[in-house]
Protein backbone atom coordinates (compact mmCIF):
# COMPACT_ATOMS: atom_id res chain seq x y z
CA UNK A 1 0.00 0.00 0.00
CA UNK A 2 3.13 2.56 0.90
CA UNK A 3 4.69 1.64 -2.29
CA UNK A 4 1.63 2.13 -4.76
CA UNK A 5 1.51 5.41 -3.34
CA UNK A 6 5.15 6.55 -3.26
CA UNK A 7 4.98 5.43 -7.24
CA UNK A 8 1.81 7.77 -7.58
CA UNK A 9 3.56 10.56 -6.04
CA UNK A 10 6.49 10.27 -8.47
CA UNK A 11 4.54 10.02 -11.23
CA UNK A 12 2.40 12.63 -10.38
CA UNK A 13 5.63 14.61 -9.65
CA UNK A 14 6.98 13.84 -12.69
CA UNK A 15 4.25 14.81 -14.86
CA UNK A 16 4.17 17.84 -12.99
CA UNK A 17 7.57 18.81 -13.51
CA UNK A 18 7.07 17.87 -17.18
CA UNK A 19 4.13 20.44 -17.26
CA UNK A 20 6.12 23.21 -15.81
CA UNK A 21 9.27 22.58 -18.23
CA UNK A 22 7.44 22.50 -20.78
CA UNK A 23 5.65 25.88 -20.09
CA UNK A 24 9.06 27.36 -19.09
CA UNK A 25 10.44 26.15 -22.73
CA UNK A 26 7.35 28.10 -24.41
CA UNK A 27 7.78 30.82 -22.38
CA UNK A 28 11.62 30.73 -23.53
CA UNK A 29 10.73 30.22 -26.85
CA UNK A 30 8.28 33.12 -27.13
CA UNK A 31 10.54 35.31 -24.89
CA UNK A 32 13.78 34.87 -27.69
CA UNK A 33 11.00 35.30 -30.59
CA UNK A 34 9.82 38.63 -29.38
CA UNK A 35 13.42 39.11 -28.18
CA UNK A 36 14.55 38.20 -32.10
CA UNK A 37 11.92 40.71 -33.16
CA UNK A 38 12.39 43.62 -31.63
CA UNK A 39 16.34 43.44 -32.00
CA UNK A 40 15.63 43.44 -35.55
CA UNK A 41 13.13 46.41 -35.84
CA UNK A 42 15.53 48.44 -33.77
CA UNK A 43 18.86 47.52 -35.23
CA UNK A 44 20.20 50.26 -37.62
CA UNK A 45 19.70 50.06 -40.90
CA UNK A 46 22.63 49.08 -43.11
CA UNK A 47 23.88 50.80 -45.74
CA UNK A 48 24.87 48.85 -49.09
CA UNK A 49 28.82 49.53 -50.01
CA UNK A 50 26.76 50.25 -53.80
CA UNK A 51 24.27 52.67 -52.60
CA UNK A 52 25.18 56.02 -53.85
CA UNK A 53 25.47 59.49 -51.71
CA UNK A 54 23.29 62.16 -52.14
CA UNK A 55 25.18 65.36 -51.77
CA UNK A 56 23.87 68.97 -52.44
CA UNK A 57 24.24 70.20 -56.31
CA UNK A 58 27.34 71.91 -57.40
CA UNK A 59 27.03 75.13 -59.44
CA UNK A 60 29.55 75.33 -61.74
CA UNK A 61 30.66 77.76 -64.06
CA UNK A 62 28.11 79.28 -66.45
CA UNK A 63 30.62 78.58 -69.68
CA UNK A 64 30.87 74.84 -69.01
CA UNK A 65 29.18 72.64 -70.91
CA UNK A 66 25.71 71.48 -69.09
CA UNK A 67 26.47 73.85 -66.22
CA UNK A 68 23.37 74.72 -63.96
CA UNK A 69 22.76 78.55 -64.27
CA UNK A 70 21.88 80.40 -61.23
CA UNK A 71 20.08 83.28 -61.38
CA UNK A 72 22.01 86.17 -59.73
CA UNK A 73 19.35 89.44 -59.18
CA UNK A 74 21.38 92.54 -60.21
CA UNK A 75 20.51 95.68 -58.44
CA UNK A 76 21.86 98.62 -60.50
CA UNK A 77 21.58 101.96 -59.31
CA UNK A 78 20.68 105.41 -62.12
CA UNK A 79 21.51 108.61 -61.20
CA UNK A 80 20.28 111.28 -63.06
CA UNK A 81 21.85 114.44 -63.38
CA UNK A 82 20.23 117.73 -64.03
CA UNK A 83 22.08 120.86 -65.94
CA UNK A 84 20.80 124.09 -65.61
CA UNK A 85 21.76 126.74 -68.22
CA UNK A 86 21.21 130.32 -67.14
CA UNK A 87 20.79 132.52 -70.09
CA UNK A 88 21.49 135.95 -69.53
CA UNK A 89 19.55 138.42 -72.06
CA UNK A 90 21.24 141.65 -72.75
CA UNK A 91 18.76 144.16 -73.73
CA UNK A 92 19.97 146.22 -76.36
CA UNK A 93 17.77 149.02 -78.38
CA UNK A 94 17.24 149.00 -82.08
CA UNK A 95 20.01 148.73 -84.87
CA UNK A 96 20.54 151.83 -86.23
CA UNK A 97 23.10 152.65 -89.62
CA UNK A 98 23.20 155.70 -91.29
CA UNK A 99 23.06 155.37 -95.48
CA UNK A 100 22.99 158.32 -97.14
CA UNK A 101 22.63 162.64 -97.62
CA UNK A 102 21.12 163.81 -100.68
CA UNK A 103 23.43 166.66 -100.40
CA UNK A 104 27.13 166.25 -98.64
CA UNK A 105 27.88 170.14 -98.74
CA UNK A 106 25.11 172.73 -97.52
CA UNK A 107 25.14 176.46 -97.10
CA UNK A 108 23.72 178.68 -94.44
CA UNK A 109 20.54 180.07 -95.15
CA UNK A 110 20.76 183.72 -97.24
CA UNK A 111 19.28 185.20 -99.70
CA UNK A 112 22.48 187.52 -100.66
CA UNK A 113 24.68 186.55 -103.44
CA UNK A 114 25.44 182.53 -104.26
CA UNK A 115 23.71 181.32 -101.16
CA UNK A 116 20.57 182.02 -102.62
CA UNK A 117 21.01 179.27 -105.24
CA UNK A 118 23.11 176.51 -102.89
CA UNK A 119 21.43 174.08 -101.09
CA UNK A 120 20.70 174.98 -97.20
CA UNK A 121 18.52 171.73 -96.74
CA UNK A 122 19.39 167.75 -97.14
CA UNK A 123 17.59 164.57 -96.47
CA UNK A 124 19.40 162.12 -94.21
CA UNK A 125 18.33 158.42 -94.58
CA UNK A 126 18.83 155.58 -92.18
CA UNK A 127 18.22 151.73 -91.23
CA UNK A 128 16.91 151.29 -88.05
CA UNK A 129 15.99 147.82 -86.88
CA UNK A 130 14.95 145.79 -83.63
CA UNK A 131 13.33 142.03 -83.25
CA UNK A 132 10.98 143.92 -80.82
CA UNK A 133 9.76 146.46 -82.93
CA UNK A 134 10.67 149.82 -83.09
CA UNK A 135 8.48 152.44 -80.90
CA UNK A 136 9.86 155.52 -82.05
CA UNK A 137 13.12 157.15 -83.52
CA UNK A 138 14.35 161.18 -83.52
CA UNK A 139 16.70 162.91 -85.37
CA UNK A 140 19.19 165.97 -83.90
CA UNK A 141 21.33 167.93 -86.14
CA UNK A 142 23.88 170.91 -84.90
CA UNK A 143 27.17 172.05 -85.58
CA UNK A 144 30.28 169.87 -84.44
CA UNK A 145 31.76 171.38 -81.22
CA UNK A 146 31.43 171.30 -77.79
CA UNK A 147 28.30 173.36 -76.52
CA UNK A 148 26.68 173.68 -79.80
CA UNK A 149 22.89 173.61 -80.13
CA UNK A 150 21.61 170.38 -81.81
CA UNK A 151 17.63 170.61 -82.74
CA UNK A 152 15.66 167.10 -82.75
CA UNK A 153 12.84 166.09 -84.68
CA UNK A 154 10.72 163.15 -85.09
CA UNK A 155 11.82 160.74 -87.98
CA UNK A 156 9.95 158.89 -90.41
CA UNK A 157 9.76 155.57 -91.73
CA UNK A 158 9.43 155.61 -95.33
CA UNK A 159 9.83 152.21 -96.06
CA UNK A 160 10.13 149.04 -94.04
CA UNK A 161 12.74 149.66 -91.67
CA UNK A 162 13.93 152.92 -93.28
CA UNK A 163 13.60 156.01 -91.48
CA UNK A 164 14.05 159.93 -93.46
CA UNK A 165 14.81 163.60 -91.46
CA UNK A 166 15.86 166.90 -92.85
CA UNK A 167 18.66 168.46 -91.35
CA UNK A 168 19.16 172.40 -91.49
CA UNK A 169 18.99 175.08 -92.50
CA UNK A 170 21.22 177.06 -90.72
CA UNK A 171 21.35 180.61 -90.14
CA UNK A 172 23.34 183.10 -91.81
CA UNK A 173 25.53 183.95 -89.00
CA UNK A 174 25.96 180.31 -87.72
CA UNK A 175 29.49 180.63 -88.83
CA UNK A 176 32.62 182.48 -88.97
CA UNK A 177 32.63 184.16 -92.18
CA UNK A 178 35.07 181.65 -94.22
CA UNK A 179 34.62 178.62 -92.15
CA UNK A 180 33.40 175.27 -92.77
CA UNK A 181 32.06 172.74 -90.54
CA UNK A 182 31.22 169.26 -89.82
CA UNK A 183 27.55 168.76 -89.20
CA UNK A 184 26.84 166.44 -86.45
CA UNK A 185 24.21 163.88 -86.79
CA UNK A 186 22.26 161.86 -84.63
CA UNK A 187 19.47 159.16 -84.40
CA UNK A 188 18.04 157.97 -81.03
CA UNK A 189 15.89 155.13 -81.69
CA UNK A 190 13.27 153.28 -78.64
CA UNK A 191 12.08 149.53 -78.96
CA UNK A 192 8.71 148.36 -77.86
CA UNK A 193 10.71 147.20 -75.02
CA UNK A 194 11.64 150.76 -74.38
CA UNK A 195 15.47 149.98 -74.76
CA UNK A 196 16.84 152.97 -76.33
CA UNK A 197 19.59 152.86 -79.09
CA UNK A 198 22.12 156.07 -79.91
CA UNK A 199 24.04 156.65 -83.36
CA UNK A 200 26.34 159.51 -84.48
CA UNK A 201 28.47 160.93 -87.10
CA UNK A 202 30.04 164.19 -88.10
CA UNK A 203 31.28 162.69 -91.51
CA UNK A 204 28.33 162.77 -93.54
CA UNK A 205 27.67 166.50 -94.17
CA UNK A 206 29.26 169.63 -94.56
CA UNK A 207 28.21 173.12 -93.13
CA UNK A 208 29.70 176.29 -95.49
CA UNK A 209 29.71 179.77 -94.15
CA UNK A 210 27.83 181.33 -97.14
CA UNK A 211 30.69 184.26 -97.53
CA UNK A 212 32.99 181.59 -98.04
CA UNK A 213 31.63 180.31 -101.67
Amino acid sequence: MTACWGEDMNRSLRDALFSLGGATALIGLLVVLIGGDSNESAAPATTPESAATVLPPTVVAATAPGATVVPVESTTTSTTTTSTTTTTIVLAGPRIEFLQSTDSELWEESSVGDCATRPSTAVVTATIADPDGVLAAVFGWGLDFPGATVEWIEMFETDPGVYTAEVGPFDSDTLEPGLVESIYLAIEAVDDLDNAELAETADLVLLHDCGAG
